[in-house]
């Protein structure tokens, strides 16, 4: 049960990281971390800021919702970046140990 909560944790800190540099993503991506969020946390990880490459991560149904995702990827992520990179890393390798 602990494992659960604390991947309940990081990604609410994520999501929270997220809004304070501006991006809502969470507004247009039903999961922040299914396929498409996933990817695009990844990019945003690796320090993209390029919207246009984010928004390429997009599958299925988002896809649908370009002009509302690049809306949502607009923020200036900037002094968040690396907080949600050290957070990104760790989500994963926590989400990894649990499968």
């Amino acid at each position: 049960m602990q494992l659960k909560r604390k991947v309940g944790v990081i990604r609410c800190h994520v999501e929270g990281l997220l809004e304070q540099g501006g991006i809502k993503l969470t507004s247009v991506a039903s999961d922040l971390f299914g396929v498409s969020g996933w990817a695009m946390l990844e990019q945003i990880a690796k320090g993209e800021a390029d919207v246009e490459v984010m928004v390429k991560e997009a599958r299925g149904a988002l896809r649908k919702k370009e002009p509302q995702l690049r809306e949502a990827l607009a923020g200036p992520v900037g002094a968040s970046l690396p907080a949600i990179a050290e957070t990104a890393h760790g989500s994963s390798a926590i989400v990894m140990a649990a499968d």
